[in-house]
């Protein structure tokens, strides 16, 4: 029986190895090219393929506002060995509407598959009018708005996920007759005394927070593909500071539930208002530009204002930030409950 036993080992290990002619896992776009557009005068400022977020970009220096959807794009894609795509690499695809999002399903050689999202976008930021919300349902399994038409085609995200456990929802759509502004609330929580609300380009990450529940900003994903070189951030917006400027302190800085004390502080609430112009290379970030407002006292009536973007490099970004914070130091569980920040009609101007 030892014999036996001793001869089943290698057997037992041979099975278990992946034979080189298993069938591959991959589902990967490699390769992403532009073959024909319904855009007249089109013109490629770059194709970026976001394989942690399966997600492919075309970037264009074409105003999208201006062309009549639908518009028509026909790519020729790389997949990985032994994979293919539906549509086909070479099929044209429609957007019905600049800000959409066409999904590709990749399928791997052993029959796994990965969906993709294929989005275009000009020199502006979509729906930076915010005109466009999506229902989406948060960690209370309630249903709640959040900027954009889709998940996966918006470039903006707000922290409301992460408060939607207590149903509060601090960045929020506000209807003015028929427009639509967003409107961004500083609130608390049972357990959080400062929950600073903020729309921002990028992503939040659920992941984060509850792995890192005492420090906000590691829910945050600043920045969005992006290679242009604006020379200012022109919006609209007021503000109205909330009337108890407070801190709150962790008992237990390892417990969000271990309670806080809170400290009445001088001065008021500052709502906070930026943009940084950015090449993103994996960890490594460089600085190319930056744009920002802090403001404290009140603005009664909605205010176009432009912030210049002051650039410390000539180099082509690879990313922007956009942020609008209702309280600036709100990561810091620092601000007044009642801080009110509403923004709308954000613009990038080039000379």
């Amino acid at each position: 029986m030892k014999k036996l036993a001793l001869l089943l080992i290698p057997i037992l290990l041979i099975a278990g190895c992946k034979k080189d002619d298993d069938p591959s896992d991959e589902a990967q776009i490699l390769g992403f090219s532009i073959i024909s557009t319904s855009i007249s005068d089109f013109t490629l400022e770059d194709v970026v393929i976001e394989e942690s977020y399966n997600k492919v970009l075309m970037l264009s220096q074409n105003n999208l506002a201006s062309e009549n959807p639908p518009i028509s794009i026909t790519p020729e894609i790389e997949v990985s060995p032994g994979a293919t795509i539906s549509p086909n690499s070479g099929d044209e695809v429609s957007f019905n509407n600049k800000d959409g999002a066409i999904t590709y399903i990749v399928t791997a050689e052993n029959g796994d598959q990965t969906n993709w999202t294929f989005t275009i976008r000009d020199m502006q930021l979509p729906n930076a009018d915010f005109e466009d919300w999506y229902d989406t349902i948060g960690m209370n399994q309630q249903h709640h708005l959040e900027p954009g038409l889709s998940a996966n085609s918006t470039i903006w995200s707000t922290a409301n996920m992460g408060t939607s456990l207590y149903g509060k929802y601090g960045t929020t759509p506000l209807m003015d007759g028929d427009n639509t502004l967003v409107k961004i609330f500083t609130d608390e929580t049972p357990t959080i005394p400062i929950t600073s609300a903020t729309i921002f380009t990028g992503r939040f990450d659920l992941q984060g927070a509850i792995n890192n529940p005492t420090d906000p900003d590691q829910a945050t994903d600043f920045g969005i593909p992006f290679t242009f070189r604006p020379t200012a951030l022109k919006l609209k917006y007021k503000f109205t500071p909330g009337e108890h400027f407070v801190e709150g302190t962790l008992i237990d800085p390892n417990n969000i539930f271990g309670g806080f004390t809170i400290d009445s502080l001088e001065g008021g609430d500052k709502c906070f208002l930026w943009s940084n112009l950015e090449i993103i290379n994996g960890d490594d970030i460089e600085l190319i530009g930056r744009a920002e407002l802090i403001q404290g006292d009140p603005v009664e009536e909605l205010t176009e204002i432009v912030l210049n973007y002051e650039y410390y490099s000539d180099a082509k970004p690879t990313h922007i930030t956009v942020v609008f914070a209702s309280s600036k130091d709100g990561s810091e569980y620092r601000g007044a409950v009642g801080s009110t920040l509403i923004v709308d009609d954000v613009e990038l101007i080039y000379e």
